[in-house]
């Protein structure tokens, strides 16, 4: 009874040690998919303030990085808001 008692406690250990490095490693994943997230949304914010100034695409394109799909589908979505 004893042994199989003290078995249970360090199985308890065992777990509660891995749930705590699962939770933190989901934390820091979680930080990395935040970072880049803001990353993209801040060259997306880039690529509309020189939309807006009438900047040719190409330079958009060499200066955020961002696709060429991408900047279009930002246009788009900006003409749609100026006509609102």
């Amino acid at each position: 009874y004893e042994g199989h008692l003290k078995w249970l406690r360090v199985e308890a250990n065992t777990l509660k040690k891995y749930e705590a490095k699962g939770f933190e490693e989901g934390k820091e994943k979680g930080r990395e998919e935040g970072k880049e997230e803001g990353k993209e949304e801040e060259k997306e914010e880039i690529a509309l303030k020189m939309i807006k100034k009438k900047m040719d695409i190409e330079a958009v394109i060499e200066i955020t990085g961002l696709t060429r799909e991408k900047i279009e589908q930002l246009m788009k979505e900006e003409e749609t808001l100026e006509d609102a």
